[in-house]
């Protein structure tokens, strides 16, 4: 990382292109070829907002759901740090979610609790993570690394077709 990273000049550049012009990207290799450092590179040169959902240890459609909401609202809390409006906006953000907060020593959370049977709360969550950036004219990075795992889950179909249909529609 750093000035540690080398070469990789072309890359870095349409990735950093890609997400100034909000397109969607996908990155592929065998493993330990560099991507996510590559990711990571990009988004320190660029002070990009953004959130990293890791899939590597996912072992259910349940999981999935929980790490794609947190690494969603991570990136709300990132776009809109302001402490007084931040569950206004929660609540705005995700209808069908139920905001908490948290303030403690070590700072301040924000959980966003799915209903029972969440599958379309995600894509929702997705939709308006979008909607929300676009209104605050901000652009944001949601990264989901190892996405391959998604077909080691039972209802990966589903999961994979929430995603999809959020992603087509951001």
């Amino acid at each position: 990382m750093g000035s540690a990273f080398c070469n990789r000049v072309l890359e870095r550049e349409v990735l950093s292109t890609n997400i100034s012009n909000v397109t969607h990207t996908v990155i592929m290799a065998p493993r330990r070829y560099g991507k996510s450092s590559l990711i990571k590179q990009v988004l320190s040169e660029n002070d990009f907002d953004f959130s990293w959902v890791d899939f590597l240890s996912v072992t259910s459609k349940e999981d999935a759901l929980a790490k794609i909401s947190k690494g969603a609202n991570q990136l709300l809390f990132k776009l809109s740090p302001e402490l007084k409006k931040i569950q206004k906006q929660a609540s705005d953000f995700v209808r069908s979610m139920s905001p908490e907060m948290s303030l403690s020593f070590m700072g301040q959370s924000l959980t966003l609790h799915l209903p029972s049977g969440g599958d379309s709360s995600i894509e929702d969550t997705l939709l308006h993570l979008d909607e929300y950036a676009q209104k605050s004219g901000k652009k944001a990075v949601l990264i989901f690394d190892e996405f391959q795992q998604l077909t080691e889950v039972k209802d990966n179909l589903s999961v994979e077709a929430m995603i999809r249909h959020a992603v087509e529609r951001s």
